[in-house]
């Protein structure tokens, strides 16, 4: 039911069913909305009343024993916007706030058990929906044989007082109710401008003076020093009729404290309004004050905090527009006022971000929300500064800072610049980085070069990388983790990867960091493919092994050309000469073999270094396999004996000579072979030789030593060996393949 809506005799209608002129406690709401003057026959006592509620904006109430209304207050409705059927009985409650309820609701129980004079806070919803702190003094009222009959009380707006700002104003139907259910003092002047005789108590409850210091004059001695001279001039002069006067000053509390007050006077008018004296109320408002002292402080405080941080500070009106002024956006820039307000400001924006300034500011202020941007904005000395700015909506306008960030910018760019050429050099090497918080327990692995493969199918980077090796390398993986607290001793691991067709070996290596994160530290490492080295470490043992060995069979090698050489009646010169020539040869064979890493060196490429100048007179057609370096070596020294004899005896000790050699594959017992022949032609005679040298035990043991059916033919028209090689006596094993292969 609205205010208007009106029963048929005139009066309000009630929730109840009554009307508000037939409700027993109606003509003792108080709160009703007071005549600008007095009606004629109206109390002298209610006009005051009147006149203080309109000083002071107070709510004023009625209610029955057990808080309840009947006649619920116009004063009440009008603030919280209820109409009298929604605050009939128990219904004012509905506009407390929720957070509340159960508080205000103990008070009240409270108050009607114990009845006394009680006062209390708590939030409230005006008629314009917004949550209102008000502070409420309740009063009870007896009937004649003491019994509880109802409560008087007065409600007053302290939002801004919970804020810092203090403002008290008092009225109630009441004059002996409101001084004392207020802290505000409350006083009546006649149209003299002197102060009625029921005016001292308030005075003297606050200040401490005595009745007798009211009357004799000396209230201006509790006015601090400072404040004397005017206030008594005020005092004295006459008020003005027209408007309410308002003026501050301190006064001393009786407890010492000098305390700021804030007085508002009034007109008191008759029934003929005519001017009948002045009420005023003296608020208290130290708390105000204080408040305004500390929000100037902060104010400076905060200016100096831009100041000293380097940023810009700036305000717009609601559309957008700048129309306050902004000495540090001035300052930053070097513009004048008059080019700021002229729009100049906006050509201190980098050309590359103007668009993006204006459409984030009318998105912003479509929307109302937030603003987050970054742009570069031209300072005063020429740089274009990266700023950050934050923009945030306010009742009047906009308030936005920004803040250089150009430093920040310029060290983020070289983090990311690094962390890049960290990667490229991860990547180039092929490493991948790792990093394990003790504090967690978690690993952390980056494999840009998929070093890992299992490592995507774990979500833990540790059972990834313990699920790539043997599990025994995984166990003590885990305790070199777990164990890797000194800060001085790096972490070294070595490990295979399963799964794979070929062999793969990974290093991991890192070391413990103090961390402010992670309470036991933090290890950084890297893992990188060592495959490279393992192999050439097993190469590299392998060849000192091989030349262990290769070295036992040189000296026997060359013990047994030095006994067949020096054997017998011989002559030592020549003896000599024969002995440093198969030596040379030996080292012949011994530099092709380094050559070509030890791992072999052609047939073919044996014969012609052997032949060398002689190959004018030599047909040679031999298939180019690769013979180990045994068989390199033996083949080596067999040729040279060959040129050799067949320089001394056979077909190259005359003109007409020539030499055939011939290698070509050939199967035996389903065995693949080389075939070797040597074939001497136009040369003198050929005799079988008297004694067996040197060269002639090496062919022999060629010939035997591959178990196959080989000859040395000392025909008359030339000489003529024969020998069939098996390919896997004399071509490198698979293991010496695979190692060649893989390096």
């Amino acid at each position: 039911m609205t205010r208007d809506e009106r029963d048929s005799s005139g009066h309000d209608a009630l929730a109840d069913g009554s009307t508000f002129g037939e409700h027993p406690l109606a003509d003792h709401d108080v709160a009703a909305v007071p005549p600008s003057r007095s009606t004629p026959g109206q109390d002298p006592s209610d006009s005051m009343i009147h006149l203080l509620a309109s000083a002071s904006s107070l709510i004023f109430w009625r209610s029955e024993a057990d808080g309840s209304t009947v006649a619920p207050s116009p004063s009440w409705m009008r603030y919280t916007g209820q109409t009298a059927q929604e605050a009939v009985g128990l219904g004012w409650a509905c506009a407390v706030h929720p957070d509340d309820r159960q508080r205000v609701e103990h008070l009240w129980r409270n108050a009607v058990e114990h009845p006394g004079t009680y006062n209390w806070e708590y939030r409230v919803c005006r008629h314009d929906r917004e949550w209102r702190w008000i502070a409420e003094w309740v009063v009870p009222t007896f009937g004649q044989h003491g019994a509880l009959t109802g409560w008087v009380g007065m409600s007053v707006d302290v939002n801004e007082l919970k804020l810092g700002e203090l403002r008290q104003n008092q009225s109630d139907a009441q004059y002996r109710a409101v001084l004392n259910a207020s802290a505000q003092l409350v006083w009546i002047k006649d149209k003299q401008a002197q102060a009625t005789m029921d005016s001292w108590q308030s005075w003297c409850e606050f200040t401490g003076q005595t009745e007798t210091d009211w009357l004799q004059g000396r209230s201006l001695d509790c006015v601090h020093p400072d404040d004397q001279e005017r206030v008594e001039r005020i005092w004295k002069s006459t008020p003005s009729v027209d408007a309410t006067n308002e003026y501050e000053y301190r006064l001393k509390h009786h407890g010492g404290q000098w305390r700021w007050m804030r007085e508002r006077v009034v007109p008191l008018r008759d029934c003929n309004g005519a001017l009948a004296g002045w009420v005023g109320m003296t608020s208290d408002i130290t708390l105000s004050k204080q408040a305004q002292s500390d929000i100037v402080e902060n104010e400076s405080r905060y200016r100096a905090l831009v100041e000293a941080t380097a940023q810009v500070v700036w305000r717009a009106d609601p559309t957008g527009k700048r129309r306050k002024d902004s000495p540090t956006w001035r300052g930053f820039t070097g513009l004048t006022a008059e080019e700021y307000f002229g729009e100049r400001w906006i050509e201190t924006i980098h050309p590359d971000d103007r668009a993006e300034i204006i459409r984030s500011w009318k998105e912003a202020i479509d929307t109302g929300s937030k603003r987050l941007i970054e742009y570069r904005l031209l300072r005063s000395d020429g740089q274009w500064r990266w700023m950050l700015e934050r923009s945030i909506p306010y009742e009047a306008g906009w308030v936005s800072m920004a803040v250089d960030v150009s430093d920040i910018k310029s060290a983020e760019k070289a983090l990311a610049d690094r962390e890049r050429h960290l990667r490229l050099a991860l990547k180039s090497a092929r490493m991948a980085a790792w990093h394990l918080d003790n504090g967690t327990g978690r690993l952390y692995v980056e494999d840009e070069n998929e070093l890992l493969p299992t490592l995507a199918q774990y979500p833990d980077h540790l059972e990834g990388l313990s699920a790539a090796m043997k599990p025994s390398a995984a166990l003590q993986l885990r305790r070199l983790l777990a164990d890797s607290n000194d800060l001085s001793t790096p972490l070294e691991f070595e490990f295979e990867l399963i799964g794979g067709t070929q062999p793969i070996w990974l290093s991991m290596s890192g070391r413990k960091v103090p961390s402010s994160r992670s309470e036991g530290g933090t290890l950084f490492g890297v893992i990188s493919d060592i495959t490279g080295r393992k192999l050439f470490e097993d190469r590299r043992n392998l060849l000192i092994g091989e030349i262990a060995h290769r070295g036992k069979n040189l000296l026997a090698v060359v013990q047994a050309i030095a006994a067949t050489t020096f054997d017998g009646p011989v002559d030592a010169l020549e003896a000599s000469e024969k002995f440093q020539e198969r030596l040379a040869t030996l080292g012949r064979s011994h530099s092709l073999l380094t050559d070509k890493d030890w791992y072999g060196v052609p047939l073919d490429e044996i014969v012609r270094l052997e032949i060398g100048k002689f190959s004018d007179r030599a047909n040679i057609d031999v298939v180019s396999v690769t013979l180990n370096p045994s068989a390199a070596q033996n083949c080596a020294l067999v040729f040279h004996e060959l040129i050799t004899n067949a320089v001394k005896y056979g077909a190259l000790s005359v003109s007409t000579g020539q030499v055939t050699v011939r290698g070509y594959h050939v199967s035996r017992d389903n065995e693949d072979c080389i075939r070797l022949e040597w074939t001497e032609s136009g040369g003198p005679t050929v005799q079988p030789p008297m004694r067996q040298g040197f060269g002639i035990m090496l062919l022999r043991r060629l010939v035997s030593g591959f178990d196959t059916d080989g000859r040395l033919d000392y025909d008359p028209d030339g000489f003529r060996m024969e020998v069939d090689m098996p390919c896997t006596m004399i071509q490198p094993t698979e293991a010496v393949v695979a190692r060649k292969r893989a390096g």
